[in-house]
């Protein structure tokens, strides 16, 4: 049975690394829509060629296209809702966690202190400066210019003058941690090289668990086992021996098959983040939770997959996935776009803003700030979100602490909701303030007409401050509902 294995890995390993004709179970990769003539291609065929030939598989009829003036993904020909629609082979895509050992062009002590997104960064800038990268047809997809707000001269402006400090402030933070990042980065990337490679990695790498052993590297380590096996018996001989190497081969199975499916996912707490190509090619919808981008362990590839409750797929349609429970917050400071109706929109407010509109509402009492303090929330910067459903819990317990300091502290520090018409009158003041914060906001005709910068886009920020007002008007009324049950 030990010879079997021995004589058999090879050809396993071969035909697990050779990438599958298209055909039997995969669709060849659509072409790309007709381009009016003279536009720049969405994508060149020189990538199409290079995918296909690298192992990428279309698994349903779909295509780079055009959808509302923008590049995305979209259908061939129909196909059921949940498809699976995309596999890459992970060898083909850039990834970094907290595990990853710094490479040999890198410093030791900038990798290990560098955050996530500026690792991949370095990868990005190292890969593209290699002549002879495998990857370049990949990277010369990438997008070359963003309309983030780190790229404006002046975003907090921007923000200021729509009344939103909260992305201002989250924005003119990011700015100092790119800028800090940057300093450190080998090859001493200038502004604009570090600007658009970390706006690649915070755009369009996704994340996930992170699984140590893959597929391949497990065959590789039974197949040391079976011929470590197959030379003790051979060696030491005869039926004792044969024995004590095959308990031993099972003994390395056992070892594997629990480092790989039990203990090693359970005991490694780092977390995977992905560069992938053409998977970075599909767009974003909140509404779609249930797509995903996963790690297939037997395949050692990244496969992705729709909403199952997404709907049939009509041919033409657009092939989204969701990024996760992005809010319009999210979405513009690293995406550079806003989702209308995004089901995981907020309006965020500092907790210094949040304390000054709780007291135009009403009088604080004087104990009131000494209580936040017993309490912890000394930082003025923390945000608290106000939803369509009303307000978070960190909202509540702050209106708690601020409008009956005593006895909120008396029900764990404020975490607890008080006596039924003490909580009532915590809600309603909420609301109060969800409506203040509506009432300074500009309408959608306002923005449209503020002097903005010409790096502003107009449009996104009209958008933006539509769904604020969308998301307080909800919430105002939520809460009012919420105080009149209490």
């Amino acid at each position: 049975m030990l010879a079997w294995a021995l004589v058999l890995f090879p050809a396993v390993v071969a035909a697990l690394q050779t990438p599958a004709a298209p055909g039997k179970g995969f669709a060849k990769p659509a072409p790309a829509p007709p381009q009016a003539a003279g536009r720049t291609p969405l994508v060149s065929d020189d990538f199409l060629k290079w995918a296909e030939k690298s192992g990428i598989k279309t698994l349903e009829p779909i295509a780079v296209g055009e959808v509302a003036g923008e590049r995305g993904v979209v259908a061939s020909a129909d196909f059921a809702a949940g498809a699976r629609v995309l596999s890459v082979p992970s060898r083909l895509s850039l990834q970094v966690t907290s595990l990853t050992p710094c490479p040999r062009w890198c410093d030791e002590e900038v990798w290990k202190t560098s955050k996530w997104d500026a690792r991949m960064a370095m990868l990005l800038l190292h890969e593209e400066s290699e002549k002879r990268s495998a990857l370049k047809p990949w990277l010369a997809q990438l997008p070359r210019t963003f309309a983030t707000p780190v790229t404006w001269k002046q975003p907090a402006d921007a923000f200021e003058a729509i009344g939103y400090r909260a992305l201002a402030t989250g924005v003119d933070r990011q700015r100092k941690e790119w800028d800090a990042s940057r300093l450190r980065a080998p090859g001493s990337p200038s502004a604009k090289e570090w600007d658009w490679a970390m706006n690649v990695i915070r755009s369009r790498a996704f994340s996930g668990p992170y699984s140590p052993g893959t597929f391949i590297g497990s065959l590789t380590t039974l197949f040391g086992a079976s011929t470590l096996a197959v030379a003790y018996a051979l060696i030491v001989g005869g039926a004792g021996a044969a024995d004590q190497a095959f308990d031993g081969f099972l003994l390395a199975v056992v070892f594997v098959l629990a480092n790989d499916f039990v203990f090693g996912p359970r005991l490694a707490t780092a977390k995977r983040y992905v560069l992938c190509p053409w998977i970075d090619f599909l767009n974003h919808d909140g509404n779609l939770g249930k797509s995903e981008v996963a790690y297939e362990y037997f395949a050692d590839a990244f496969a992705a997959r729709l909403d199952f409750d997404g709907g049939e797929i009509s041919k033409g349609d657009q092939i989204c996935i969701s990024y996760g429970d992005r809010s319009n917050d999210g979405l513009l400071q690293y995406y550079g776009f806003v989702q209308k109706d995004n089901p995981h929109d907020n309006f965020a407010i500092a907790q210094e803003d949040l304390i000054l509109a709780v007291n135009e509402v009403t009088t604080l009492p004087s104990d009131a700030l000494p209580a936040l303090k017993s309490a912890g929330l000394t930082d003025a910067s923390a945000l608290f979100t106000f939803n369509v459903q009303g307000a978070d819990g960190a909202a509540l317990r702050l209106g708690r602490l601020l409008l009956h300091p005593a006895a909120a502290a008396a029900t764990d520090a404020g975490n607890t909701p008080l006596a039924s018409n003490l909580e009532g009158e915590v809600v309603g003041v909420l609301a109060k303030v969800a409506e203040a914060q509506l009432s300074s906001l500009p309408s959608a005709a306002t923005v449209d007409a503020l002097p903005l910068a010409e790096d502003v886009p107009r449009a996104t920020l009209v958008e933006f401050v539509a769904e604020k007002r969308r998301v307080l008007e909800a919430s105002a009324r939520a809460l009012s509902q919420q105080a009149a049950r209490v």
